[in-house]
């Protein structure tokens, strides 16, 4: 059996970009409810990034790196 400390973390990341609003040191808006949405549909070890973020990032992407088109998803 292997050591549970040595086992790889397969972090799930959403990646959004919207306005918030900050109120005392915390954020409010959508687009905190969208990620969070998109980062509950990711699975391990996966990044799920919006349209809207598509859209504003750099064309082409550094050497290495790439997105890959995983079809419409409706979300909450």
């Amino acid at each position: 059996a292997q050591d549970p400390q040595l086992l790889p973390l397969a972090a799930r990341l959403g990646i959004h970009t919207d306005l918030a609003e900050e109120r005392n040191g915390d954020y409010f808006g959508f687009g905190l409810s969208r990620v969070a949405r998109l980062m509950g549909a990711a699975s391990g070890g996966q990044v799920l990034v919006s349209a809207a973020t598509v859209a504003l990032i750099a064309h082409p992407l550094p050497q290495g790196l790439g997105l890959r088109p995983l079809g419409e998803v409706r979300l909450k």
